[in-house]
């Protein structure tokens, strides 16, 4: 035996020597090109059958790849395809302890997980090659260190569509924005309007990669860990006199805000059925509010009311909201408001005419009243008091239009 065979093994018990030798390893890294990489579809298996009796033991036959399943509509989706027992495939990029969370939300093997690279089709195929149903729910509200929104929204999801063609996938499901225009007209910066112009190109290069490809256009949506009321009760929305900073004091500014689950629902209903194909939906709520109640109503939940602070400004003459803005989306990573945001915040809800809309796919809207006192309940002020939030005296809710009149 060699000095290094010797010096490598482990003694055992009845005298049973096992060698571990030493084994020679090198790295290599590999980086995609422009050339054109010519895919290999896989041959259906055996194991690719359905099977049970349904629930999240079972398999119905579908394999769902959800890119962006990180996000709080992305979450819920996972939940809600593996509860019927569809395999959900969730491609991630950095760390993966940040979506080892969703894999309890199925059986075992029913949630896997694949890194992936934007930029790069080959992983991006090694994503889709399996399923027959991709859901794209990236997005971004500002360019990020890594991704422009062009590079997100338009250069991402043209390369997602084009893999999705090449891998035979049955249907493609990519999530755009209301209010995404050719040439959208700018209320609080030209640099926030680049986030609806991103999209529109978006929609335009994913239905010529894919003519069939679904798109949903939501609203502001809202929920448990969105971007709505829980952005209002953020230290980082508010100024330094603990004040929110709007647009034109929210004056003629109408918004229809949809549950994040209401959304998840019309996904699954487009999922599950033969139908929508080339389609797209505007998912919106099924009321109308200004902006400026929406507002009240929020400060009222968080007891922030007229008499103890001055609780809204006008953001066209807040100086010093206009530069924390600029320093969050300068210097954080992921910040609590930037102009991408605020301009989705102060812009105008406005259906186009004649386009199909969840009430289309037969979900039942859920009013932003029914769900706000959960998420803002536990931030007002006297949060330390211990009731029951059933027992809570709420606010006079905002004034409303019906959306769907």
């Amino acid at each position: 035996m060699n000095p290094i065979a010797r010096f490598s093994s482990i003694a055992l018990k009845g005298n049973v020597w096992v060698n571990s030798l030493p084994v020679a390893t090198t790295s290599r890294r590999s980086y995609s090109n422009d050339i054109e990489v010519q895919f290999s579809t896989p041959n259906p298996l055996s194991s690719a059958l359905k099977r049970g009796t349904g629930g999240r033991s079972s398999f119905n036959g579908n394999v769902v790849t959800v890119f962006g399943a990180r996000c709080p509509l992305g979450r819920v989706l996972v939940s809600n395809l593996t509860r019927r027992g569809t395999q959900v495939i969730v491609p991630y990029r950095g760390d993966p302890m940040d979506v080892r969370d969703l894999k309890v939300s199925g059986d075992l093997g029913q949630v896997m997980f694949v890194p992936y690279y934007l930029r790069d089709e080959e992983s991006l195929f090694r994503a889709v090659k399996y399923s027959n149903v991709v859901v794209n729910l990236i997005g971004a509200y500002s360019d990020t260190a890594s991704f422009t929104l062009k590079e997100t929204h338009v250069d991402g999801a043209a390369k997602i569509a084009k893999v999705s063609r090449l891998a035979g996938v049955k249907k493609l499901i990519h999530m755009s924005a209301l209010n995404a225009r050719p040439d959208p007209v700018p209320v609080t910066s030209k640099i926030g309007v680049q986030f609806f112009k991103t999209k529109y190109e978006g929609e335009i290069a994913v239905r010529n990669e894919f003519p069939d490809a679904i798109i949903f256009r939501p609203s502001w949506m809202f929920g448990a860990s969105d971007r709505l009321l829980n952005y209002y009760t953020a230290p980082g929305r508010r100024t330094f006199w603990k004040n929110i900073a709007v647009w034109n004091m929210g004056d003629g500014i109408f918004k229809e805000p949809v549950y994040f689950i209401d959304v998840c629902q019309g996904l699954v209903n487009v999922i599950f059925n033969e139908y929508g194909y080339g389609q797209t939906y505007e998912a919106v709520g099924p009321r109308r509010y200004e902006l400026k109640d929406l507002v009240r109503y929020f400060n009222d939940w968080l007891e922030t009311n007229e008499k103890s602070y001055k609780y809204v400004c006008d953001l066209k003459y807040s100086p010093l909201m206009q530069a924390t803005i600029h320093f969050q989306s300068l210097t954080l990573k992921k910040p609590t408001v930037c102009w991408g945001l605020i301009e989705l915040e102060h812009t105008t809800d406005k259906l186009t005419p004649g386009a199909r809309t969840l009430v289309d796919l037969g979900v039942d809207l859920t009013t932003l009243e029914s769900k706000a006192k959960y998420v803002l309940y536990p931030n007002r002020i006297s949060a330390w008091v211990d009731a029951p939030v059933e027992d809570v005296i709420e606010p006079t809710p905002p004034r409303y239009q019906p959306t769907y009149s």
